[in-house]
This record gives structure tokens, sequence and C-alpha cells, in this order.
């Protein structure tokens, strides 16, 4: 596997992406909450949204059980949630779509059979 790095600075110096850390006590004790069952990234993200009322994007089947427990009111958004919502606002030619969706299917072994969006999806990749 040939993985490329991806420079999000020009993202970050637009405020496109803007990175965040967790900020206080509440913060930090819902993040060792978090941690003691998921992993640092995804227990980090979700302290931050619970305490901040902010969405959260994850595919992680487990997180999105614990986050759905334990957040009920935050909006968890996947891959797919967010690809189709780029495709949408920016119209990409079919093309781009499928070798995007491409990518994710086989660089990030993504399986989507479970998911809402399975349709969407499906419909860039029955060509191949």
């Amino acid at each position: 596997m040939i993985i490329k790095k991806i420079d999000l600075q020009p993202l970050i110096d637009s405020n496109i992406l803007v990175p965040v850390d967790i900020e206080g006590e509440e913060e930090q004790s819902v993040y060792v909450y978090f941690a003691s069952q998921l992993d640092d990234g995804e227990a980090i993200s979700g302290a931050i949204c619970m305490c901040r009322n902010w969405s959260i994007a994850t595919d992680d089947k487990k997180a999105i059980r614990v986050f759905r427990r334990e957040m009920p009111n935050i909006a968890l958004i996947s891959t797919l949630d967010l690809v189709k919502n780029w495709v949408e606002v920016t119209y990409q030619d079919r093309e781009t779509v499928q070798a995007v969706l491409e990518n994710i299917w086989y660089k990030a072994n993504y399986d989507p059979r479970n998911h809402p969006l399975y349709d969407w999806w499906k419909s860039y990749l029955d060509d191949n």
C-alpha cells in the first residue's frame, strides 16, 4: 500500500479546517470517560463534540454505538454523508466521484453495505 501525505495546511490557513483540542476540566473528564471505551482519537473528538454540542464524523462502529448512547442529540456524520454533501455542493462529475469512492473503498477498506446511502454509493460504482 502506498501512503500519501496530505497537506492540510492550506485548509487551516483559509479557516476551512480549524484544529481544536480539549479545553477545561469538563472536556478532560469526558475524554477520560470515553477513553475507557474508545481509541484516543474518537475519545478526544467525542469529548469535544459532547461538551461543545458539535456534530461528529466517524465510521467507527463502536464509537457510533457509544456516541448514540451517551450523546443522542449530537448529529453523527459518516464518510458517505460527507462525500454525498461534497458532490451535491460542488457538482462533481461522475468520473471524479467514482474515483473518490473507489479510493475510499480500496485504500481505506471502507464497506458501506449497511449504510443508508449504500444505494447512492453503489450507483457510482456499478459501472466498474
